[in-house]
């Protein structure tokens, strides 16, 4: 009898461990996140797969080795990442602490998936892939926290990326685009730049978020910015020593901030500045019609400046209010293309080819659709532009921007 016993409690220990641990944590392959079950309804081969594509925005991540902020102690991370990732999902949906992150990223909450070079050339794709030729790893929020000087606490985020781009023959991670806290003062900030571009050499910009919305939107934002950041005299100094170090500005904002950006263009007329994701309107907010409303007239006003640059990018997340996450499969590259072809038309039509460039923003637009998926869309909208057009829009540009056949002149560190 009490061997009997034995054996039923044994087998319902490994029942427990079955239902709430990851076979991750059992030593076996991974199971999937709800996100890549949801993409496996529906795929397709990519279009003119044999076009170079320059990827020029993406992100990495994987909580359990890099500080991304999230308000629990390191081994409760690698603890919850033990558990099935389905699991995992839902605690966090039904955690009411966690509700404007996913109104800002959807159910999927793409910040939970490891997503390193691994995963992206996953995404990527072999043979039925896109020929994707290099990328550009865009900073997404994460610091040293043992680093006692703020201004270098994300230094070691670009250390990460140019590690990457060593293990992938510089095909991921091409181009960095580092985050130093600009708020701090040129005192402080021209000692970070120094270390990045000294070494670094993937390094060839910095991005400073202006995402700020009201509170009431439940829309999350830039951690580092408010309504008036970009009109801080210390913000504004230390802007200006982008142009000594040859460093290019990329900026995360949503349609209402365009007036502070273009403040910047007019302000900073020798540094490139990159406007991330068409600008992110907030249809979510204010609905797809009265934001684009805004958002067009901004756009055209802000092409006026030479300086600045677009990236058709950024309309799959949530906050854009196309609402594709919420449905039972995921879109097909036509309905994206049909859906988003008036804001990349009009984008090209104020700015030109030559300073516009396609993006993925993935994995964050990854709870929309699928890597091939995506920029199959983006080949549906430029189907009837000239070759020469559709190099600009897919490589041409974001080389140019972020002076991807050049590496900075480490001679010009010594007259810094």
């Amino acid at each position: 009898m009490a061997k009997t016993l034995l054996v039923l409690a044994g087998a319902a220990v490994l029942v427990v461990l079955r239902k709430c641990f990851s076979r991750a944590a059992l030593g076996l392959k991974r199971e999937k996140y709800p996100l890549e079950v949801w993409h496996d309804q529906y795929r397709e081969v990519a279009l003119e797969p044999s076009m170079p594509i320059v990827d020029p925005h993406h992100h990495l991540w994987d909580a359990r080795t890099q500080p991304k902020g999230w308000p629990v102690p390191w081994f409760v991370i690698r603890l919850m990442y033990l558990l099935k990732p389905a699991l995992l999902n839902r605690l966090l949906l039904n955690d009411d602490k966690n509700r404007v992150a996913v109104n800002t990223f959807s159910r999927w909450l793409p910040l939970i998936l490891p997503y390193m070079a691994p995963e992206l050339l996953a995404d990527i794709g072999g043979a039925e892939g896109h020929n994707v030729e290099a990328t550009v790893y865009i900073e997404c929020g994460w610091t040293v926290p043992t680093e006692s000087n703020p201004a270098m606490a994300s230094i070691g985020e670009a250390a990460m990326a140019q590690a990457v781009a060593r293990q992938t023959s510089n095909r991921i991670c091409t181009g960095i685009v580092a985050f130093v806290d600009l708020r701090l003062g040129p005192q402080a900030v021209e000692p970070a730049l120094e270390a990045l571009v000294s070494r670094y050499p993937n390094v060839k910009g910095v991005r400073h978020a202006l995402a700020w919305t009201d509170p009431s939107h439940d829309i999350i934002g830039g951690s580092h910015c408010d309504a008036s950041t970009a009109f801080d005299a210390e913000f504004r100094a230390s802007f200006g020593l982008l142009e000594k170090f040859g460093l290019s500005y990329d900026c995360w904002l949503y349609h209402e901030n365009l007036t502070a950006l273009e403040s910047l263009a007019k302000a900073f007329p020798r540094v490139r500045i990159i406007c991330d994701h068409v600008a992110t309107p907030l249809g979510l907010a204010y609905g797809r019609d009265s934001a684009m409303e805004e958002w067009k007239p901004a756009i055209a006003s802000l092409a006026t400046y030479p300086n600045v640059y677009c990236k058709l990018s950024g309309l799959a997340q949530r906050v854009c209010g196309f609402g594709y996450e919420d449905r039972p499969k995921p879109p097909t590259s036509q309905e994206l293309a049909d859906a988003w072809r008036p804001y990349v038309q009009h984008c090209i039509a104020c700015f030109g080819v030559e300073r516009c460039m396609f993006a993925s923003n993935f994995p964050v637009d990854k709870v929309s659709c699928s890597y091939t998926v995506l920029w199959n869309a983006f080949k549906l909208i430029a189907a009837d532009f000239s070759e020469s057009e559709k190099a600009a829009l897919f490589s041409r540009t974001a080389r140019t921007v972020y002076r991807l056949d050049t590496k900075l002149d480490s001679s010009r560190l010594s007259k810094m």
